[in-house]
């Protein structure tokens, strides 16, 4: 019975003090023991035993993988965000609205882009930084990192055809050619242009006519000496000229605006567009490697941190939490043995 073990227990105080700190020492090795097991586990059931996490993750293009965004965002324990290029919604182009006309074919441009994955990142990209010698080729943008390189640049239309030789003599992973009409474009900046035109027109008329009023009457004003008239007159004449004055300037401003666009626009009558990402992806990536490791052993440590923190601090916050009801507990062990010695002393009674 619970009650003749509790009479047999010996309530002596050191032996109290070796129960607890015998339980501390126990809880201290499980709760090490489990969170060890806990945390090597733990990544087996996420991703499998051949996912290893690392401080940081490339982007890979090839049919097993897909390609990962060189940019991704990482979290804790160096695991990667990677985003599949062919799980990817395609872009949509938006809807356009047709042109007027039967030219629109006069004003198609060209652009290309294209994707190309190397084992020798240096070597590929080389060879299309070697095209800015030519004068028919102009380029616009040019950035290179450690594993990838990008261009942006232009070609007139004659040698166009050459440079699409030397792009898909590489290769690329992916090679996209759009063409569209951008009459329709060159229409609304003519129009637009004609508007503010006329309106800077009719604002130089109103000036002048306002002046030519201004000057009738205050030549009025002067000959009947009329001072406070005078004075209005003059005003208006100020607020009058400063506010068409900043009317005209705001419409070239727009004008100036304006004719860049279509110059830009322009422009791309007379060039076909190429845009190239190349980037590297080695079978066998040494420094890949060796960040795998580094990661793997900065989780190791990690996991033993842990481990380590969870049987000292944290379970010594939770022992703090726990005495209260480790007193209460006591105090019904002690108060239930006396008691049931109390019982029975009344019962022989």
């Amino acid at each position: 019975m619970p009650l003749e073990f509790l009479k047999h227990l010996n309530f002596k105080p050191l032996n109290i003090f070796k129960a607890v700190v015998l339980g501390i020492f126990g809880v201290s090795a499980l709760v090490f023991v489990f969170s060890m097991i806990n945390s090597s586990v733990r990544p087996l059931l996420k991703g499998g035993i051949g996912e290893v996490s690392s401080p940081m993750s490339y982007p890979a293009y090839d049919s097993a993988a897909g390609f990962a965004s060189e940019g991704a965002m990482f979290s804790k324990g160096g695991v990667a965000t990677s985003l599949s290029l062919r799980n990817m919604s395609p872009i949509v182009p938006p809807m356009q609205q047709g042109t007027v006309g039967n030219n629109a074919e006069d004003f198609e441009v060209t652009d290309y882009s294209a994707f190309i994955e190397t084992r020798d990142k240096k070597e590929t990209c080389s060879q299309i930084a070697d095209l800015k010698s030519l004068k028919h080729v102009i380029f616009e943008v040019s950035s290179e990192s450690d594993r990838s390189c990008n261009f942006t640049f232009k070609v007139e239309h004659a040698r166009a055809a050459e440079i699409l030789a030397i792009i898909k003599s590489l290769k690329p992973k992916d090679l996209t050619e759009n063409t569209q009409t951008i009459k329709r474009q060159l229409d609304d900046f003519t129009n637009q242009t004609d508007i503010l035109k006329k309106k800077l027109v009719s604002i130089e008329e109103t000036l002048q006519n306002a002046l030519s009023a201004y000057d009738q009457i205050t030549a009025l004003a002067v000959k009947t000496q009329d001072a406070s008239s005078l004075a209005k007159i003059i005003d208006s004449k100020v607020q009058l000229i400063e506010r068409l004055t900043q009317e005209r300037i705001n419409i070239n401003q727009q004008l100036d605006y304006l004719a860049r666009a279509k110059a830009d626009q322009m422009d791309k009558l007379d060039y076909t567009f190429f845009n190239v990402n190349v980037y590297e992806n080695k079978y066998v990536d040494v420094k890949n490697i060796k960040d795998s490791w580094k990661a793997a052993i900065k989780d190791f440590f990690y996991n033993v941190n842990q481990a380590v923190q969870d049987a000292s601090i944290n379970l010594l916050a939770v022992l703090f939490i726990a005495i209260p009801y480790i007193i209460y507990c006591l105090l019904l062990l002690v108060g239930a043995k006396y008691g049931w010695r109390l019982v029975k002393y009344i019962w022989k009674k």
